[in-house]
């Protein structure tokens, strides 16, 4: 019996023996684990710091510019009736067009903050989920300023504000369309580049 009770107690201290071993070595290999871990942060090829605060300063640039304008066009939409009666009837104030147009530039410039926090924090899949959504807004940008182009003509920025007066067909609400057009491509271009590096 005391053998048999001697022998017992050798079993178990041979598997808290072998227990503790596994143990040991996953812990091993948790700490190698994390240095790789580490040490790949370390080494990412994502740029200097600099360049990610040129990031933020541009997407900060983009953030003021877009909510100013969505702003004090959701400011003309909500105050309609009483500018149609400084201005009279004949200006439309349909300004419905132009807030999409800037809350599509809103978002987008929240994302390029993202970005740039992510680029500065050195995380690759931050960087590249941030990139793609850019890219993706900024694609949606294009064809909606070609779809409004195309619908309602290159000066559709002047007749939806001031209908089909001779103020609202001037041609120099071609340089709205042509403006966010141009500005949406190069955004496009810009968040295409983010995903490739």
């Amino acid at each position: 019996m005391a053998t048999l009770k001697i022998h017992n107690e050798k079993k178990k201290e041979r598997k808290k023996h072998i227990l503790s071993k596994k143990s040991k070595t996953q812990e091993k290999i948790n700490h190698f684990e994390n240095l790789e871990k580490g040490e790949a942060i370390k080494n990412l090829p994502l740029g200097n710091a600099g360049m990610g605060w040129l990031k933020i300063i541009f997407s900060s640039f983009n953030f003021l510019i877009s909510l100013i304008l969505t702003l004090l066009i959701l400011g003309v939409y909500f105050q309609k009736p009483l500018i149609q009666s400084m201005l009279g009837s004949q200006f439309s104030l349909d300004v419905t067009n132009i807030i999409v147009l800037g809350i599509l530039f809103l978002l987008y410039s929240i994302f390029e903050q993202f970005n740039a926090i992510y680029y500065l924090k050195r995380s690759i899949k931050g960087t590249k989920i941030t990139a793609f959504l850019k890219f993706l807004i900024s694609v949606i940008m294009i064809f909606t300023i070609l779809y409004l182009i195309f619908k309602h003509g290159i000066q559709w920025f002047g007749a939806s504000l001031f209908g089909n007066t001779s103020l609202g067909k001037n041609e120099v609400f071609y340089i709205p369309s042509i403006i966010y057009l141009t500005y949406s491509i190069f955004l496009s271009l810009l968040s295409y580049y983010d995903i490739l590096n």
